[in-house]
């Protein structure tokens, strides 16, 4: 009977080790993965960012394009109602 209770006390204490050893392994793999998912979100801000830079940039372009041949109109216009023959040409950009 005692040699029954120290096996059962040698099964009990190695398995609070193991399972002691396993909360410890899961709370370093938790701190892995919420630093991963940190880096993750600032990964996903910078994309965001740039995203918003590359149709900013876009919307700019179009914009000056727009601005651009709007002068060149009316510098033709301008031209023209003052008797000029160099009219300026609207470049395709």
């Amino acid at each position: 009977m005692k040699n029954k209770l120290k096996s059962a006390q040698s099964f009990f204490t190695t398995l609070s080790n193991t399972v002691k050893q396993a909360n410890k392994d899961i709370d370093a793999a938790k701190l892995k993965l919420t630093t991963e998912i940190a880096a993750i979100g600032e990964i996903k801000t910078e994309t965001e960012t740039t995203r918003f830079y590359v149709y900013y940039d876009d919307l700019m372009l179009s914009l000056l394009k727009e601005a651009a041949k709007k002068i060149i109109n009316t510098c033709n216009e301008y031209q023209k109602r003052h008797g000029k023959k160099t009219l300026f040409e609207i470049p395709e950009v």
